[in-house]
């Protein structure tokens, strides 16, 4: 367990909020503070040589990971819910059968598993598809969480009883429209991600062996 490490997945910027503010939202605790200071730090590790190989496979292996992170709507965002894991959900399946949920966990893997589509499809048509779209790849990890958080606004958090002063106290249903649209949204931050995620690597990396 790394304790010290737990808030570096997230970054909770109020859902009144408009934007992410470094005082308000990511303030040191024993948890860590948040993910927008933890991937700026990861960066400029990763830039330099002079850490132990074994260190320097962390320190990737945390920047890939919390590059998803900033991109998962319900990790930029909180509305006196734990971003999204206090609202109950019921099955995101037809019918009674299934197992009730939290909103976190729909946006985080209970929605994409919806679909039949393989990991390896879903990548393929997500890559053809950037040909068509202009993605901003400068590393600007407080921009991603301000695109980050406007996403969760317009889409995690429009559901029919949400309200800023909480969660609803009785588990809600999430809709065929909500899901067919939080699963464009899914595959839009997936591939919003990976385009920033391949430039930050290639721009760090690239550097790094020069300076080497």
């Amino acid at each position: 367990m790394r304790p010290e490490t737990a808030n570096w997945h997230f970054v909770d910027i109020p859902a009144d909020a408009d934007r992410y503010d470094a005082a308000r939202d990511c303030r040191p605790t024993e948890r860590g503070d948040c993910v927008v200071a933890e991937l700026i730090r990861l960066q400029t590790a990763l830039a330099q040589h002079s850490q132990e190989t074994t260190s320097r496979e962390e320190t990737l292996k945390f920047l890939i990971h919390f590059v998803g992170d900033i991109h998962q709507p319900l990790h930029a965002i909180d509305d006196h819910d734990r971003g999204g894991n206090d609202v109950r959900v019921n099955s995101l399946r037809d019918g009674a059968t299934g197992r009730a949920t939290n909103l976190h966990a729909a946006w985080d893997t209970g929605i994409i598993n919806l679909s039949a589509e393989t990991e390896a499809a879903r990548a393929a048509r997500l890559l053809a598809g950037l040909s068509a779209r202009h993605i901003t790849d400068a590393f600007e990890p407080a921009r991603w969480a301000d695109d980050t958080h406007a996403v969760a606004l317009r889409h995690a958090y429009h559901y029919p009883s949400f309200s800023p002063s909480g969660p609803p106290s009785t588990p809600i249903t999430l809709d065929r429209a909500y899901l067919t649209q939080a699963e464009e949204t899914i595959d839009d931050q997936l591939a919003i991600g990976g385009v920033r995620l391949a430039a930050v690597l290639n721009a760090t990396l690239g550097r790094a062996s020069v300076t080497r």
